[in-house]
């Protein structure tokens, strides 16, 4: 099992033109953590999401990522990370098998069995040999959950995860983000409580604001 990926933000800040989205901000999270990010739609939760994945660079300030004591370049990073968000896209020309097998061969598999019995863990048994274009958006996210709690790598990083789903979806996500986040890093970014429960540390950026 890989252990979780640590990080660090001093003096971190993020604009759009000349608007601040948040300013000295200060991080530290430990591997194997789990950290919420929260605030209000807008507050700029997907932002620092995105800066945390190395997708997205700081105006102001340093970022830096370790594992097991080693530091973790931005390049390498992509290896050690999987991130959802309701703005990302899924392959709609796929089928969930499809996707699986080009996803899986480039983050690893934690999951044991076949990708049909995947499929049924998620309760989406009925699409097994349809196209994505044709699932419905609760079904979309239980892919994408799919796609990230079964990637073996150490760090996990959520944007809105029950978005689209139904309570039976939020019930499955919840008993998914206890099982298969042991020694993993996690980090959502939510303003819904029950998304983040049980974790170790809140960060509610409205602090870090100008």
């Amino acid at each position: 099992m890989k252990s979780g990926v640590g990080l660090r933000l001093q003096h971190a800040g993020k604009r759009f033109n000349r608007d601040w989205i948040f300013r000295e901000l200060a991080l530290d999270i430990v591997s194997g953590q789990q950290i919420a990010l929260t605030g209000p739609n807008g507050s700029g939760k997907s932002t620092l999401l995105g800066v945390i994945s190395g997708y997205q660079s700081l105006s102001e300030g340093e970022i830096s990522w370790e594992q097991d004591g080693l530091s973790i370049d931005r390049d390498s990073l992509y290896n050690q990370l999987v991130l959802t968000a309701p703005y990302l896209d899924l392959p709609e020309h796929l089928t969930a098998a499809e996707l699986f097998d080009f996803h899986f061969k480039i983050k690893g598999n934690r999951f044991k069995g076949g990708y049909t019995e995947l499929i049924e863990s998620a309760n989406l048994k009925q699409i097994t040999h349809k196209i994505i274009r044709d699932y419905s958006s609760g079904m979309k996210q239980r892919l994408k959950l799919l796609l990230v709690f079964y990637s073996d790598v150490p760090l996990l990083l959520l944007d809105e995860p029950t978005a689209n789903l139904d309570q039976s979806g939020i019930d499955w996500y919840m008993d998914l983000k206890e099982k298969e986040t042991d020694g993993r890093t996690l980090v959502i970014a939510s303003n819904q409580s029950y998304e983040y429960a049980g974790c170790h540390q809140l960060i509610d950026i409205n602090t870090f604001k100008v």
